[in-house]
């Protein structure tokens, strides 16, 4: 993903493509003469130049194209975004209109708009780095790592030794967990630039996945004093439990300024919030991780209508599906689901250092099936029936294709997404003997820790806390239906059993899964894997009970999500009853 940051350097690369637009006599000579100031750099003399030849030629390709650049460098995107459109109008081929629109786009997290762009742009003129570059960031924010690898290593072919491509390369690395592979190409791009606040960050995040928390921190405060104005490492620094009265401080003038953007400032209340409830200032925590939430929520877009109909969906395409039958062979992935913050890290970690395990983290894969699957407007149920042998086989060997090769001679691999639960129909349908692991919460302690986590835009729910507990509810009603129907060969596991019982509820699971058991399982946080997820702090800690009852402090916060979950917060806490567990 690009930033205000990202926008100079390498991407004002002109190259050839100036002499491919035409422009009339009246406004060429300004056109062109903005178009060399842009080379120079001499911004000033650009937007004049720019500015009188659109004013002479309104439509004109080139000086329309002239402008946005100048408009979309001076940060005003909106006044770009028009130009731009106004050149694309005329020139859906106009490759530097394309690449301006696409980085626009990008810079909205508008991901499949600016990967439309951005394609067109590369197929048009596939040696132009820019749009190559552009487009390997598209696929990361798009969650598709693999394709923004592949894209990168062609970038950083036709341009070694550039540190913004080797940071943006490093970045997708270790989305796609080639943790080793984003730490070296992170240092090469740290020796080329040192002064990246943004590579010392990338840096510090590896090391975080990777348990080093001390190293962490020491790269997140020498990017503060690279970019005090950078809101992502006192974030992190918070979440380590790190942030120092002064570094508190600065973020709370940062979070107040008015001239910092909004969501910057976000970040800077969450980073707030996090260390005040490390400091138990529960009610002033509240505050501000609220005025977080709420700035990142007015750029979601969350459908409740929409999960509803999902869930009906996927509980009408379980007719579709078979009985499973305990004596079938056990297929190799097992799946391990649940909302985000139940657990579903920690059960992986166990699994994780088994010797016939590898822990494939949260796999897209399982939607991508389901959209496969679903190519034409036919329900999830209606697929399914029509669904034959021979497609069967081909989804199945692509679930495994993506997969490393250290996979290849696992006895079972894990995937831990938690949004497989819309995929539970076709999973099961096309891995008949797999086991499939049921992550659960008391829904409560489940909410109020996601909307403590301030996850990103790939979670739209996560900021609001309503629709949290309407997400929560939504899982349920699918949950309840499976657990039903799929008997045997699905195990819930609730989190507070876990970690109060937590010898014997690994044993339970490693047994459940047709393994044999392995000491190592209960050494979970001496595990040396990258954990890319939100717990990747929690689980190096070893097992700890302070999670549970959380929420009870902001008890009259939480007051209307309560009474909204009351039949899924009573049927938990008698599970909890039943086994004797405590609820705090």
């Amino acid at each position: 993903m690009t930033n205000g940051r990202e926008q100079g350097g390498n991407f004002w690369s002109m190259g050839d493509t100036l002499s491919k637009t035409a422009s009339p006599a009246g406004s060429q000579q300004f056109a062109a003469d903005a178009m060399r100031a842009l080379r120079s750099g001499d911004i000033s003399r650009a937007m004049k130049s720019a500015t009188a030849a659109v004013q002479i030629s309104p439509s004109d390709q080139q000086a329309n194209l002239a402008l946005a650049l100048v408009l979309e460098m001076t940060g005003k995107p909106a006044d770009a975004d028009r130009h731009y459109s106004i050149v694309l109008k005329q020139n859906p081929n106009s490759i530097l209109a394309l690449i301006g629109f696409g980085r626009l786009r990008l810079n909205e997290r508008k991901g499949i708009d600016a990967l439309t762009a951005l394609s067109r742009a590369s197929h048009l003129d596939p040696e132009n780095v820019d749009a190559r570059h552009l487009l390997a960031r598209a696929y990361g924010l798009l969650l598709r790592f693999d394709e923004a690898v592949t894209a990168f290593e062609a970038v950083n072919r036709q341009r070694p030794n550039n540190a913004e491509i080797l940071a943006g390369y490093a970045r997708a690395l270790g989305n796609a967990g080639r943790t080793s592979e984003a730490l070296d190409t992170y240092r090469k791009a740290a020796a080329l630039n040192p002064n990246d606040d943004a590579v010392q960050q990338g840096m510090a995040s590896i090391l975080i996945d990777l348990g080093k928390s001390e190293e962490a921190a020491v790269l997140l405060r020498k990017a503060i004093g690279l970019k005090p104005s950078r809101p992502g490492p006192y974030e992190q620094l918070a979440r380590l439990g790190e942030l120092n009265a002064a570094e508190l401080e600065a973020a709370r003038k940062h979070a107040s300024n008015s001239g910092t953007a909004p969501l910057d400032a976000a970040s800077f209340k969450l980073a707030v919030g996090t260390a005040l409830l490390r400091q138990n200032k529960h009610a002033e925590a509240f505050v501000f991780l609220s005025e977080a939430n709420a700035a990142r929520d007015r750029q979601r877009n969350y459908d409740p209508g929409r999960v509803a109909a999902l869930v009906e969906a996927v509980k009408d395409a379980m007719s579709e599906t078979p009985r499973p039958l305990i004596a079938s062979p056990i297929d190799r992935p097992i799946f391990i689901m649940g909302m985000p913050r139940t657990g579903t890290t920690l059960v992986e970690q166990i699994f994780a250092r088994h010797s016939k395990v590898y822990p494939g983290g949260e796999r897209a894969v399982g939607g991508e099936l389901r959209r496969t699957l679903q190519v034409t407007n036919q329900s999830f149920r209606t697929a399914l029936r029509n669904l034959k042998p021979d497609l069967e086989a081909v989804l199945r060997d692509r679930y495994f294709a993506g997969l490393p090769t250290a996979a290849a001679s696992a006895e079972r691999v894990t995937d831990k997404l938690p949004d497989n639960i819309w995929n539970l129909p076709l999973l099961r349908r096309l891995f008949p003997g797999t086991r499939i692991i049921i992550c659960r919460r008391h829904p409560l302690d489940t909410l109020w820790s996601i909307f403590e986590q301030g996850f990103g835009p790939q979670v739209p729910y996560a900021s609001n806390l309503a629709n949290i507990a309407n997400h929560v509810a939504a899982q349920d009603l699918v949950l309840q239906k499976w657990l039903a129907e799929d008997e045997g060969m699905s195990c819930e596991v609730l989190y507070e059993e876990l970690v109060q019982r937590f010898p014997e509820t690994a044993r339970k699971l490693i047994e459940f899964t047709g393994l044999d058991w392995e000491e190592a399982c209960l050494s979970f946080e001496q595990s040396d894997r990258a954990v890319r997820t939100a717990s990747a702090t929690q689980v190096r800690r070893g097992i700890y009970t302070s999670s549970i009852g959380r929420w009870k402090n902001f008890s009259e916060q939480l007051r209307p999500q309560q009474m909204f979950l009351a039949p899924q917060i009573d049927a938990h806490e008698r599970k909890l009853q039943d086994l004797g567990l405590s609820l705090s």
